[in-house]
C-alpha cells in the first residue's frame, strides 16, 4: 500500500507487506515474513518456529513479541533510538544500544530487524 497501515491478523505461511505511510501489525504462525514501513510502526506477534523473519522502518518502532524458547540468528540495528533483547543470547558478535548480532537460543535462520528512526524491542512470552 502506498498511504495506509497493513494489519495481518493470523497467516501461517509466507508474507510480505509494505506500505510506505502507515503502521504493519501482523500476527503469524511459522511463517516466513518479510515486512517494511517507510513511515510507521512494525509490531510482530509471533508463535511457532522460525522460518526467516525481515522487518525494516524507516521512520518507527519495531515491537517483536515471540517464544521465549526462539531460535535465530539475529541483527538488528538502529540509527536513532535502542534495542532490548529479553531472550538468552549465545555466539554474541556484537550488542550495544544500536546494534546486536548474536544467537537466540540456539541459533538458526536468519532474523532481521533494522530502524533508523526508532527503537526495537523483542520480547518473550
Amino acid at each position: 500500500t502506498s498511504g495506509g497501515d497493513i494489519r495481518i491478523n493470523g497467516i501461517n505461511g509466507d508474507l510480505i507487506a509494505s506500505t510506505s505511510g502507515g503502521n504493519v501489525k501482523i500476527k503469524a504462525n511459522d511463517s516466513k515474513i518479510d515486512a517494511s514501513t517507510s513511515g510507521g510502526n512494525i509490531s510482530l506477534d509471533y508463535y511457532g518456529l522460525n522460518k526467516g523473519i525481515e522487518l525494516s522502518t524507516s521512520g518507527g518502532n519495531i515491537t517483536i513479541t515471540v517464544p521465549k524458547d526462539f531460535n535465530a540468528y539475529t541483527l538488528m540495528s538502529t540509527s536513532g533510538g535502542r534495542i532490548s533483547c529479553e531472550l538468552p543470547t549465545t555466539k554474541v558478535v556484537k550488542i550495544t544500544s544500536s546494534k546486536f548480532e548474536a544467537d537466540l537460543g540456539n541459533g538458526g535462520t536468519k532474523f532481521v530487524a533494522k530502524t533508523s528512526g526508532g527503537d526495537i524491542d523483542l520480547i518473550g512470552r
